[in-house]
């Protein structure tokens, strides 16, 4: 998959989840205008808000990431590594999501960085 492609799946995939978000929300508006009612319409709108705001998908960002299951007779151990950004990964490793999204009263809708402080200490190996 060309990186082009991976992008354009990623921004699917992104715009899938803050629509969900979006209409879990107890707000009418969204940026200013009637939050759409149906799906298709409010993932469109999304995608142009995403766009003009210049909001980041995760692959943009370092990664903390783990492997889900590190041995099957271990439940303890740990496998992790900062995966830098730029990089893209499969769905064998889980990682903490580097971006976190807020809708205001008012509907407008802010996307902001996970702090490194909150993720836990940086220290390259």
């Amino acid at each position: 998959m060309q990186i082009d492609e991976a992008r354009k799946e990623l921004l699917r995939r992104e715009i899938h989840r803050l629509a969900d978000f979006v209409r879990d929300s107890n707000v009418e508006l969204l940026e200013g205008q009637p939050k759409p009612k149906k799906r298709g319409e409010l993932e469109a709108r999304l995608h142009e808000i995403f766009a003009e705001k210049g909001f980041t998908l995760d692959c943009d960002h370092d990664r903390l990431a783990f492997r889900e299951i590190a041995a099957s007779t271990n439940e303890r151990t740990l496998i992790a590594a900062l995966v830098p950004a730029g990089v893209f990964m499969n769905h064998k490793l889980m990682y903490l999501i580097p971006v976190r999204y807020a809708l205001a009263k008012d509907g407008t809708l802010t996307q902001d960085a996970v702090p490194p402080e909150e993720v836990g200490p940086r220290s390259r190996c």
